[in-house]
């Protein structure tokens, strides 16, 4: 699915109903007809899906082609919410998310 409110950001989820799973793309740059596209920098994306069921989580941002968290966010939400937003660093390419209970 496109990521809402950051075009051209593809997402493919795999999601419990405490957990969940992320990696997002640059459409432009991983289907290009291109041999050798230049990636964009994306700056100020909110990673944005249905909350998760109430309570408190950690998300863990990671840089792909390192292999390795670039920081981690704490996160509760309540009854009451209908979405998680999860602000991401500036990246190229691709980011992947992880979210999990305490």
């Amino acid at each position: 699915r496109e990521l809402p409110g950051a075009a051209g950001l593809i997402v493919s989820e795999l999601r419990g109903d405490d957990r969940l799973l992320a990696w997002g793309f640059d459409r432009a740059y991983y289907l290009s007809d291109n041999e050798n596209p230049s990636p964009a920098r994306h700056a100020e994306v909110v990673y944005e899906t249905p909350a998760l069921t109430p309570g408190d989580y950690v998300a863990e941002i990671w840089d792909v082609a390192a292999g390795r968290p670039l920081t981690t966010l704490p996160l509760t939400l309540a009854a009451d919410d209908k979405a998680l937003r999860v602000p991401l660093p500036p990246f190229l390419r691709d980011f992947a998310l992880k979210i999990r209970p305490l």
